[in-house]
């Protein structure tokens, strides 16, 4: 009595499945994990940026004054991470005056001062009058040139 076999060909197409099928798995996992280590570290930017602003007024120096905690991917707890550090992980220039970092922080110049606020929209025009109530009579409307 012979077992069932199964042909070489069967058995190659299999094995060439399941590789396929771990690639495909590696390549979503490693995509995911980069864009997660993006976002937090854009994050932890935000924060930076947001104490740069409010309690330094965006004054030249404090690159390295301005802590932030915030966990990298395998790191168990939170770090401290200075300012920049945060920008040096994202490829931002931190010299030069005025930095890429304090340009994305928002501040004009290192040496003090956000960056000018956007010009206001104009104010809407006033809201046309109520219509009468019910019943009242309406005096003639003369146009004129």
């Amino acid at each position: 009595m012979k077992g069932i076999s199964l042909p070489i060909n069967v058995i190659v197409i299999v094995a060439v499945a399941v590789l396929v099928l771990i690639v495909v798995a590696a390549f979503f996992t490693t995509s995911t994990i980069s864009g997660e280590i993006g976002i937090r570290r854009q994050q932890a930017l935000d924060n930076a940026c947001q104490n740069l602003r409010s309690l330094y007024n965006c004054a030249s120096g404090h690159l390295s004054d301005i802590e932030i905690s915030y966990a990298e991917i395998g790191e168990a707890a939170p770090t401290k991470h200075s300012l920049g550090f945060i920008c040096g992980k994202l490829n931002l220039d931190t010299s030069g005056s005025p930095s890429q970092c304090y340009l994305r922080c928002g501040c004009s110049t290192a040496g003090g001062g956000a960056t000018p606020a956007a010009t206001p929209t104009p104010a809407a025009p006033p809201a046309p009058p109520a219509p009468p109530p019910l019943g009242t009579p309406i005096a003639p409307v003369v146009i004129t040139k």
